[in-house]
């Protein structure tokens, strides 16, 4: 024992003293920001962020635009936007909400509410941003939560009557279903992308060199290599296929193989191998079919003897 662990009385004599257990350093959550990081660049900048939309594409190409966009879009689904049980509820029903988001949107950067590739991509980002709070609210206050307590586990900022039609439409067997295919299609991913939140479209643009956009195979490279880790075994195997596939010749003195011409052939192997993999399925089919059609035909036959045996002929009475 130690001598700080004792003190001494007036005769001499140590008497042990209670330890006090240290207690543990509550953890702290970091607080939520608000788009404070868009507010030092809009001070920095003298004037807002203006993000640039191209037709077809569903985020903006460069990478920083991308994320605040996103970041002020997730702002408004999290915090100001009641989570509905599908999309068409907001688009043709709700559709003040689809204009509120916009709004806010335009408040905080600089974009044409107006223009209709503005609208697309402002109305794809709310619908993935709905659909995801769905997906954590599920998490968290339904999965695993007894069947009793899930209507009373209701979270913070969902009202009443949009939980209880949540919990319905979760608890129904087609979405139980649906819920148990997706999670299995999760688990047979086996190339993981490493680029977090950022998407393809902005990936590409940061690999831009000299103004010419990286391959597909370059693009892979770059999304599926880990600083710590690097390439999985299975990420190095594509990547030496397609490498290879591209550096072959078919005659000699001919140009590589392009990115483009790859695609294009595994795409035309794929709907090949999906072909006759129809095919044999249909055959198997029709092997089956053929198989009940014999038996039901030799059934027949002998009901139909027996029966005539059985009767006998009108003339043999």
């Amino acid at each position: 024992m130690n001598v700080s662990d004792q003190s001494c009385d007036n005769s001499g004599h140590f008497e042990q003293l209670p330890v006090l257990e240290e207690e543990p350093t509550p953890k702290e959550h970091r607080k939520p920001t608000y788009g404070k990081g868009l507010n030092k660049l809009t001070k920095s900048m003298g004037h807002k962020l203006q993000p640039t939309f191209v037709q077809g594409k569903k985020r903006p190409e460069q990478p920083l635009q991308a994320a605040k966009l996103a970041s002020e879009s997730g702002i408004v689904v999290r915090d100001h936007m009641p989570i509905y049980t599908h999309w068409k509820l907001y688009k043709n029903i709700a559709k003040d909400h689809l204009k509120d988001h916009r709004s806010y949107l335009a408040n905080r950067l600089e974009i044409d509410v107006d223009d209709p590739t503005t609208r697309d991509v402002c109305s794809d980002l709310l619908k993935s941003g709905v659909r995801q709070q769905r997906y954590r609210l599920k998490r968290k206050y339904f999965n695993g939560v007894p069947e009793n307590e899930v209507l009373s586990n209701k979270p913070p900022g969902v009202s009443e009557v949009d939980w209880v039609k949540l919990v319905k439409k979760w608890s129904t067997p087609r979405d139980q279903e649906t819920s148990k295919i997706n999670k299995q299609n999760r688990k047979e991913v086996r190339l993981h992308q490493t680029t977090g939140s950022r998407s393809y479209i902005a990936q590409r643009f940061s690999m831009k060199v000299n103004g010419e956009e990286a391959d597909s195979i370059d693009l892979f490279k770059s999304s599926h290599y880990s600083k710590n880790k690097g390439y999985s075994d299975l990420a190095q195997e594509a990547i030496d296929a397609m490498e290879t596939a591209r550096d072959q010749a078919v005659d000699e003195g001919e140009e590589p193989k392009s990115t483009n011409e790859i695609e294009e052939i595994d795409g035309l192997k794929k709907q090949v191998e999906e072909a006759k993999e129809a095919n044999k399925k249909n055959e198997e089919q029709m092997s089956v079919f053929n198989s009940k059609q014999q038996r039901t035909d030799e059934l027949l036959l002998r009901l139909i003897s027996q029966s005539t045996i059985g009767s006998g002929s009108p003339n043999s009475q």
